[in-house]
């Protein structure tokens, strides 16, 4: 922790988070998946993935 100038608690708020983050992603994800056609969530994602570049590009 001593390279980044960081304690160890900030690192495991930092560790809590990231894996908090990931577990709501595999839920939703499974979820979608239950909720939704193949083609419908390519589509969606695809899109998302569009508006989000064209919004970077405009910053």
């Amino acid at each position: 922790m001593k390279v980044f100038n960081q304690s160890l608690n900030n690192v495991q708020w930092i560790t809590t988070a990231y894996l908090l983050a990931v577990t709501l992603t595999i839920v939703l994800a499974a979820y979608l998946q239950r909720s939704f056609k193949f083609k419908s969530l390519i589509i969606a994602a695809g899109t998302a993935s569009v508006i989000g570049g064209v919004i970077c590009m405009l910053s």
